[in-house]
């Protein structure tokens, strides 16, 4: 059985589970766990970026455990398998995947809500207006939101010489997300980026991750020891869900191997595809702007932004 994990995720973070974790190991990272289903008291720790791969003496597991795992019956279960893009080995579907639309109500959220957070005196707030961007500006801070777009980004003057843990870093950024997030289901760490010191969350549905045109579901967070520097947050957020009008509705998705033989015919270099992930797109309504469709697609990861298959085939295919 192996557990995936979106993003790198330093061992430190789960410190409490191991005894004597060596300080050498405590920032180093995995995305994958391997807990053998007939030998569960050795598991492996593995680094896909970095090809790493840690095992490890653990007690605890029961067959109960992993029963409830890999065969819960309220579970969805689809048979996968690895295969090679390029040097890359990701998990696929073996068969085509039927994946439900969903529809939501959605609810955009105040600005006054944001502006109590991040401004201690609210009357020295000075308020400008430039187009569909309203900037809220302070001596030392500056929140602008798109009132098109409905994204807001704030940035704070913090100045330390001091650094932060990988492991403080996904702890304190997590933190400061729990008090903008309004997201009624979760949201995800996905990835950080060491030079920009800049962590990426990104919102699900019903375990799908969610991607838009103005990144309605991706949230960005900068810390230091000193506090929040940068963040950048749609205000838009799903609330009610909308029975769908057939039973039907779905759409069917390739499996991995279609899904390979696609790019490589469209002359995609497999090389340049980092990650693949099936997500749901925001498709705001044009009947009402309080309804969002999101529809299933594949999603593939190439020179570190996420792009959706048919937008990639397209551009190849037009070379």
């Amino acid at each position: 059985m192996v557990l995936v994990f979106e993003g790198l995720t330093p061992f430190a973070l789960f410190d409490e589970i191991f005894d004597n974790l060596p300080a050498d190991y405590e920032q180093r990272t995995f995305n994958r766990i391997l807990i053998p289903i007939d030998n569960p008291s050795r598991v492996t720790f593995y680094n896909m970026e970095s090809n790493l791969a840690y095992e490890a003496e653990v007690s605890g597991i029961s067959p109960e455990m992993i029963d409830l795992l890999a065969y819960n019956e309220e579970q969805d279960y689809y048979s996968a398998e690895l295969l090679a893009f390029g040097d890359r080995l990701h998990y696929m579907p073996v068969e085509e995947m039927e994946v439900a639309y969903m529809d939501y109500l959605i609810e955009r959220l105040p600005n006054s809500l944001f502006i109590d957070r991040f401004f201690e005196d609210t009357s020295e707030v000075d308020v400008r207006r430039d187009g569909d961007v309203t900037r809220y500006i302070d001596l030392t801070s500056e929140m602008r939101i798109n009132e098109k777009t409905n994204i807001l980004t704030f940035n704070r003057q913090l100045s330390s010489r001091d650094t932060l843990t990988l492991s403080s870093i996904a702890e304190n950024s997590y933190r400061e997300l729990l008090r903008v997030e309004n997201w009624t289901q979760e949201t995800h760490f996905h990835h950080y980026n060491r030079e920009r010191n800049l962590a990426t969350f990104r919102r699900y549905i019903d375990g799908w991750p969610v991607f838009g045109p103005n990144g309605e579901g991706a949230l960005e967070i900068s810390v230091t020891p000193n506090g929040l520097t940068y963040l950048r947050v749609p205000l838009a957020v799903v609330q009610t869900p909308i029975a769908p009008v057939e039973d039907s509705y779905t759409k069917t998705l390739e499996s991995g191997r279609d899904l390979r033989m696609q790019l490589a015919e469209s002359g995609v270099d497999l090389d340049t595809v980092q990650n693949l992930r099936i997500g749901l797109t925001w498709r705001t309504s044009e009947e009402s702007s309080r309804v969002v469709h999101f529809e299933p697609d594949w999603y593939l990861m190439i020179d570190g932004q996420w792009q959706r298959l048919h937008a990639v085939l397209n551009t190849k295919g037009g070379m």
